[in-house]
């Protein structure tokens, strides 16, 4: 038991010595820019189609996936299909998305932080 918790001490050590080396000559290659975390939670061939604080409006010309992203917190905060001509509304106030009359509450939604809708046509 005794041994195994040495291995243990060392495993640590040793991922806080390597976690804490880094090269000072270049860029840091382990922290992804804002626009590679956008793009990793929605499609780049998902389009930025409404923007907004507290109070967002889409209706929809065309069918596909639906993207809810907060900028300032780089989180994907809701992802739903949504058909041609339906509306999907955002208010942080109510916590809440709606399709059309369909509500959904959501955890994370800061009138403070930028929020935007993207839609993926499919």
């Amino acid at each position: 038991m005794r041994l195994r918790s040495l291995h243990l001490l060392l495993l640590v050590a040793a991922i806080a010595f390597a976690s804490g080396c880094k090269n000072q000559n270049g860029p840091d290659t382990e922290t992804k820019s804002i626009v590679d975390q956008h793009l990793a939670a929605v499609p780049a061939s998902a389009k930025q189609v409404a923007e907004g604080r507290n109070a967002i409006q889409y209706k929809a010309d065309k069918s596909g996936m639906l993207y809810l992203y907060d900028m300032t917190a780089n989180t994907l905060l809701d992802a739903q299909r949504i058909n041609e001509g339906q509306t999907y509304r955002v208010s942080t106030d109510r916590n809440a998305v709606w399709v059309d009359t369909r509500e959904t509450r959501l955890a994370g939604l800061y009138g403070q932080h930028m929020l935007r809708v993207y839609l993926d046509p499919q």
